[in-house]
């Protein structure tokens, strides 16, 4: 088994993880760039607009204009980082799953990482993320587990994904075969085996796999 950390270790702390400090840290980032893309564009909007509303309504109106003017540029903005963001990964996620089936696991995973790194970028926002990051982890999971090599980082990321994730019966299934030759006995393996048997009562493989 390669000892190297590589990609998983990273990607297992980061972004599985879904802890508090992170995600203001994330969403922070992604309202300040928000914000001084609405200031910069919404002042060149309005300095084309108002002048063409402000013979209508009067000055003593034009901050209602001007207000709508910024919370639009605001909301566009945010929906056209959501949608470049969420194609750019899907893409890199295209491209990691070409590598992958050519046999190419190194670029796989470098695709892979692209993918998370759109989604810790200030383009999407925290919503956006958490509401695929089931997705985007359970891709990388079943990876690292179809990888023929092992590295630390990658079990690491199994393992995280499994932890917050034991009801992915398919994910669940591949880790147990693979644990079969295996002669663990630590209390982090015994709590993960044990959640993954109370997630999946009635999955007569997953349970026949946990009474080995």
């Amino acid at each position: 088994r390669n000892s190297e950390p590589g990609l998983g270790k990273n990607l297992s702390h980061h972004f599985i993880k879904a802890n508090f400090r992170i995600h203001m840290i994330h969403f922070l980032r992604h309202i300040a760039v928000r914000i001084w893309i609405t200031i910069f564009l919404g002042s060149m909007a309005s300095l084309w607009l108002l002048p063409v509303v402000q013979d209508r309504i009067g000055t003593h109106f034009i901050l209602a204009p001007a207000s709508i003017i910024f919370f639009l540029v605001f909301v566009l903005i945010g929906w056209a980082g959501n949608w470049a963001g969420v194609n750019l990964a899907d893409q890199y996620m295209r491209d990691a799953g070409v590598w992958e089936r050519g046999g190419d696991f190194c670029k796989a995973e470098k695709a892979y990482g692209k993918a998370v790194v759109i989604y810790d970028s200030f383009l999407i926002s925290t919503k956006v993320k958490r509401l695929n990051r089931k997705r985007v982890a359970g891709r990388l999971a079943r990876f690292y587990l179809a990888r023929p090599e092992k590295k630390v980082g990658s079990e690491l990321f199994i393992t995280g994904y499994l932890k917050f994730h034991p009801e992915d019966p398919e994910v669940a299934e591949s880790w147990l075969r693979q644990m079969e030759s295996r002669c663990e006995t630590g209390s982090e393996f015994q709590e993960l085996i044990s959640r993954i048997g109370n997630v999946h009562p009635e999955n007569r493989l997953i349970c026949a796999l946990l009474a080995k």
